[in-house]
């Protein structure tokens, strides 16, 4: 009897024994399965956060992008009254100029006329009008960078000759 019972358990554990290893097997995967689940959601929670972070990045990024365009306008307006100043002040610029140039050749012919009457000066010709100067700031700037660039090139070229003696006494 003892020969039928451990042979009798040695059927059950035959039989068990396949069911045992598919049960390993089965945990062993549910391991794995559960241990990738664990990472990918680790992962999904991290690229929420990143997510986050763009999305309150993205919105700052246009706040500074309205503001700055608010400003660019505010500028633009400036921008238009000061050439609509600067135009008036032109043209009041060159009314003023040609009443300057009125009245100085009324005056200059009234002390004329005065003198005249007096009979001590005698008039040979008008006195030519007066027509001020006005420099070229562009030409100047434009002498200006030429004489900064000529020193420039000769410092240059006296630097290039003198490190090219000193390569040739290097070399023996």
């Amino acid at each position: 009897m003892n020969h039928q019972l451990s042979n009798l358990n040695q059927e059950q554990e035959r039989k068990i024994s396949p069911i045992e290893l598919e049960l390993q097997y089965l945990r062993q995967m549910y391991h794995v399965n559960r241990q990738f689940y664990m990472d990918r959601k680790t992962r999904l929670e991290s690229l929420n956060r990143e997510i986050l972070i763009i999305e309150s990045d993205i919105a700052f990024q246009r706040l500074q992008f309205s503001q700055w365009r608010n400003n660019i306008e505010k500028i633009k307006t400036v921008t238009d009254s000061l050439k609509t100043i600067q135009n008036r002040l032109t043209r009041q610029s060159e009314i003023f100029r040609n009443t300057v140039l009125y009245f100085s050749k009324q005056l200059e012919d009234a002390r004329i006329s005065l003198k005249q009457a007096e009979g001590d000066v005698q008039i040979i010709s008008q006195a030519a009008n007066i027509v001020s100067i006005q420099t070229n700031n562009r030409f100047i700037f434009f002498v200006g960078i030429g004489l900064l660039c000529s020193i420039f090139l000769a410092f240059l070229l006296e630097f290039v000759n003198k490190a090219r003696d000193r390569l040739k006494n290097m070399k023996p």
